[in-house]
């Protein structure tokens, strides 16, 4: 690979020669090379393995494109990074601040439209201590689905104790049923039994709302790249309110060391939600929301 990550294309069909000498890879431009410096090797039987490094790109298989002549605009709907590596070939690139969420592709609206396939409220909640409130935010953030377009309507967040957090859910979700009478509410239940234990007592305390739980099966980057994807192609609106600043601070420096994932967890959760099938095995609500 180059310095950028890419095939070096000069090394193309380079025959070496290796031989592996307590698990690290000996590399040599000739079997006799690699014989004369690992005598001892060679004469308990290990023979020198050839290696040559073709590289391929999807412009390399034909019998691909002609089989599946939509694969290639699957590639390109991905997430940066991992259409880099896909179909670019650069494995060296590396999530880092701006590669999942970058600062330009986010479009601000004075107001947001009335009707929506689907509007999703997703929480991600963290625990604070009740006196000096430390720890991670809980964060709910709002979305809604219409056409090709997706829409951030709000995103609450803050630091409270179990008690207060939980008013606030309410508080919130009784809101957003007066605007989006259709909405629904997911929140997020963290690994082990005291993250069980916790969305229990949620969706007892937010039984009104019909609140649901999930435990998300994959990492917080995987489930970001799906909202990424949906940003870098423009198709995400925030309506413009005083949270705007710092929920486009997190997700543009998501996932550096040292920052807050909360919005993000929020937001991911709230889209891929918009998104999912429902009960019904359909991709979203029919009807005005």
């Amino acid at each position: 690979l180059d310095d950028k990550g890419y095939a070096d294309r000069s090394k193309s069909g380079v025959l070496r020669w290796f031989i592996r000498s307590d698990n690290a890879l000996l590399w040599y431009d000739s079997r006799e090379a690699a014989i004369a410096a690992n005598p001892d090797l060679v004469a308990s039987g290990y023979s020198p393995k050839s290696f040559t490094f073709i590289p391929a790109l999807l412009e390399d298989n034909a019998a691909q494109l002609l089989a599946d002549p939509g694969y290639r605009s699957n590639l390109m709907s991905l997430p940066l990074v991992e259409r880099e590596r896909l179909l670019g070939g650069n494995w060296h690139i590396r999530h880092c601040a701006g590669t999942l969420f970058n600062r330009a592709w986010f479009t601000t609206i004075p107001t947001a439209p009335t009707h929506f396939s689907r509007v999703v409220r997703y929480w991600d909640k963290a625990g604070a201590d009740e006196r000096n409130k430390t720890g991670d935010f809980s964060a709910g953030c709002l979305i809604g689905i219409r056409g090709g377009e997706v829409y951030i309507l709000d995103c609450v967040r803050g630091k409270w104790s179990p008690f207060e957090r939980n008013t606030v859910i309410a508080e919130t979700a009784r809101s957003d049923r007066q605007r989006y009478p259709g909405v629904e509410l997911w929140i997020e239940q963290e690994p082990g039994n005291g993250g069980k234990e916790s969305a229990m007592i949620s969706v007892r305390d937010l039984r009104e709302f019909g609140a649901r739980v999930e435990t998300p099966r994959i990492g917080k980057t995987a489930r970001a790249g799906h909202l990424s994807a949906q940003c870098e192609a423009g198709n995400v609106r925030l309506v413009q309110a005083p949270w705007n600043k710092e929920f486009i601070d997190e997700l543009s420096n998501f996932p550096t060391e040292g920052w807050h994932d909360d919005q993000v967890d929020a937001a991911s959760g709230a889209f891929n939600k918009c998104v999912s099938r429902d009960s019904t095995g359909t991709m979203s609500v029919s009807g005005s929301v």
